[in-house]
């Protein structure tokens, strides 16, 4: 089933390329959305696909990205705000 998250996540101060690294973890993992800077030291996101693929997004971009659960807000997204098709970064 497909499912649609919203993430915030709190840049550190090292990983000020983290917009681009998730971008393209999900793009290999053939998920879509947006992704982009909502403030300074703050992605949002918004990834659709499905529910197992996007678990597995969350746990590898923690993973590989040293993304703490304080640093990261998860939970559904509205109705009607996810892209259709592919990625947008922005």
């Amino acid at each position: 089933m497909k499912i649609r998250q919203r993430l915030r996540i709190m840049e550190s101060s090292n990983q000020k390329d983290l917009k681009i690294k998730l971008f393209f973890l999900a793009d290999q993992m053939g998920l879509s959305g947006w992704i982009q800077h909502e403030a300074e030291g703050i992605v949002a996101a918004e990834i659709q696909g499905e529910e197992e693929c996007l678990n597995l997004y969350l746990e590898q971009s923690m993973a590989l990205y040293h993304i703490s659960k304080e640093r990261l807000i998860c939970g559904p997204a509205k109705k009607g705000e996810a892209a259709r098709e592919g990625l947008k970064i922005g």
